[in-house]
């Protein structure tokens, strides 16, 4: 029997309630009154594991398993069977993305997902949290030829966010912008002082990862809160040019990393007492 869409949700909210309190508090928020950022909680912070950390490999053994179920490679599995797994869990977990169970193109797909439910293991997830998804398609060399996907390293990814909370906003909640988003890792770490977030990707079966990760870890950007400016973008940041997946479709204002340089109304004119006339020419 094929299980229903959000069938898996119930589970996560249980957990969730043990270990995390994310979707709680994005339910609280959800109906606040009058919402802003400045009147805003900030999120627990999630502890976001490394390689090598305690309890790191224990998930990293069960996807493993999931991909073995699902007729995929164990030991170095690439895109093909992330981007299913990530699929799965979103519809699973009931995300309006992804409305119906991904495709698979075998005559035994039946058993191949019972297989895959019979072994897949949320709490493990929810646990010992990271981007475990990013860790297994680096190890894979996805993408190095075409689309450049680098991972940033985990500690690097928390130090970064955390230098940006304390230069921009100190103890108030942040709305971000990540323009080359990847599976979300440096967006996870910043869920820990941030409430919505503008993330784009060209890369789709990457920014679907990504997706499956923030509704494990940051319900915000998974589900984003309306009068926030969430979105996930599907495109290319630098060109401006792009679909969003998730999230309202306006562009938030102001988002001046996005915006056009300003042109100049008029060009500066050189002065009788400047050394270099012909460079104040140039601009």
């Amino acid at each position: 029997m094929t299980q229903s869409h959000g069938w898996l949700l119930p589970e996560l909210l249980r957990l969730d309630s043990t270990y995390q309190g994310r979707y709680e508090l994005w339910h609280q928020t959800k109906t606040q009154p009058h919402l802003t950022l400045d009147t805003l909680a900030r999120p627990e912070p999630i502890p976001f594991l490394k390689p090598g950390d305690a309890g790191f490999d224990k998930p990293l053994t069960m996807l493993k398993a999931c991909f073995r179920a699902v007729g995929g490679e164990s030991q170095k599995p690439g895109m093909r069977e992330v981007s299913y797994l990530a699929k799965w869990m979103l519809f699973s977990l009931g995300h309006p993305y992804q409305p119906s169970p991904p495709t698979m193109e075998t005559r035994t797909a039946g058993t191949r997902r019972k297989r895959l439910e019979n072994e897949f293991d949320l709490s493990q997830l929810i646990r010992f949290p990271s981007d475990y998804f990013g860790h297994l398609l680096a190890h894979s060399q996805y993408g190095q030829r075409h689309t450049r996907f680098y991972p940033t390293l985990q500690p690097v990814a928390a130090l970064m966010a955390e230098l940006g909370h304390q230069v921009d906003h100190g103890a108030k909640p942040m709305r971000i912008l990540d323009p080359c988003l990847g599976t979300g890792r440096l967006a996870l770490e910043a869920s820990n002082y941030a409430r919505a977030l503008v993330g784009w990707e060209r890369d789709r079966p990457l920014l679907e990862v990504a997706l499956a990760n923030f509704m494990l870890y940051a319900p915000d950007f998974a589900l984003p809160i309306p009068g926030l400016g969430g979105q996930l973008v599907w495109g290319d940041a630098l060109e401006r040019q792009g679909t969003v997946i998730v999230g309202h479709r306006a562009q938030p204002e102001p988002w001046p990393a996005l915006a056009p340089p300003p042109k100049p109304t008029r060009r500066p004119k050189p002065h009788a007492s400047d050394p270099n006339t012909t460079q104040l020419t140039i601009f």
